[in-house]
């Protein structure tokens, strides 16, 4: 009875004993859960995307646009061919 009383006993310390972290990961840990640092992080990306947001305002800008139109598009043909179309049409 005494046998079985020290294994449930070893099976239970064992059974308890929890995992040993490092101090980096315990860090890794507190950075990721804490709701502070949580927060903290949030509003350092928000000032970054303030500050992107800012500097772009001093950026050059570039506007681009374009358009085709199918009836006013012009083929442009070698010598050779609008000689051969030339005297095709007998100009």
């Amino acid at each position: 009875m005494k046998k079985l009383a020290y294994i449930n006993l070893l099976f239970l310390v064992l059974s308890l004993q929890g995992k040993t972290l490092t101090l980096q990961e315990s860090i890794d840990k507190t950075l990721q859960n804490h709701p502070d640092a949580k927060s903290f992080a949030l509003k350092i990306k928000q000032s970054h995307t303030g500050y992107t947001s800012a500097r772009a305002e001093y950026l050059p800008q570039v506007n681009l646009s374009a358009q085709y139109n199918p009836t006013q598009t012009y083929i442009f043909l070698s010598t050779d061919s609008l000689i051969q179309l030339m005297i095709q049409d007998g100009i």
